[in-house]
């Protein structure tokens, strides 16, 4: 939904073209990854204690790893959904910097990027609380 959302409005690009108002629509998706990141810690060990447990699931995930010449392997596909988050807010931030304050998207960017602070805040404040 995202990149064809912006590849339309990239499709018709102009001054007043805007995109923060995507992401803030698209802010209730990423909230999924706030409900991922409280998970993750419990899946990756219970995906080890599955392959130590299960000598042909090992098996499946090594051959399947090797089998995909240049793909990652099982474990830094997990943290992927982990490190999203931060991106995007690295994402807003950097277009929020670079957006005029007069200009109509910088209202919708400084929304999306401040919904998105927040659910970094909720991942971290989770995170902390189980330590």
């Amino acid at each position: 939904m995202l990149i064809s959302d912006l590849e339309e409005r990239y499709s018709h690009w102009s001054y007043n073209q805007t995109i923060g108002e995507t992401f803030v629509r698209l802010t209730e998706f990423f909230k999924v990854y706030v409900d991922y990141i409280k998970n993750y810690e419990e899946a990756v060990m219970r995906l080890e204690e599955c392959r130590k447990a299960n000598s042909k699931l090992d098996s499946w995930v090594k051959t399947t790893e090797k089998r995909i010449p240049g793909s990652l392997d099982v474990q830094s596909l997990l943290i992927t959904p982990v490190q999203r988050i931060p991106r995007y807010n690295l994402l807003l931030q950097d277009l929020v910097r670079r957006t005029w304050p007069d200009h109509p998207d910088f209202g919708p960017l400084t929304t999306a990027l401040e919904n998105m602070k927040s659910m970094s805040r909720a991942a971290r404040h989770w995170r902390a609380s189980e330590r």
